[in-house]
């Protein structure tokens, strides 16, 4: 939930934000759970290939960015950080990726 929360706050069609959340979790299949990390380091992983997704699809011209937010410096990489609640969400989702591949 929050990695499509972040994902909707970008991106102004649900459509494309819902197709960018599969692509995100689909790619993170495809690499696998990184190892050593932790939970915090897995849900900066995910919001990394989250963040990365929407980038390419607004650049590409694919998708539209969603509500304008001030840009300050440093702003992009602030907006990337996960919260606690979305550490404890990649935590969560970790253990059900982990689980699948089992």
């Amino acid at each position: 939930d929050a990695v499509r929360a972040f994902v909707r706050a970008r991106v102004s069609d649900r459509s494309a934000a819902d197709d960018l959340v599969q692509a995100t979790f689909a790619a993170a299949l495809d690499r696998g759970v990184p190892q050593g990390d932790g939970a915090a380091g897995v849900g900066r992983w995910l919001f990394a290939i989250a963040r990365n997704l929407v980038l390419k699809e607004v650049r590409d011209g694919r998708a539209h960015a969603g509500a304008t937010r001030p840009h300050a410096p440093g702003a992009e990489r602030a907006a990337a950080a996960p919260g606690p609640l979305e550490v404890a969400a990649g935590a969560e989702e970790q253990a059900r990726v982990r689980a699948a591949l089992e």
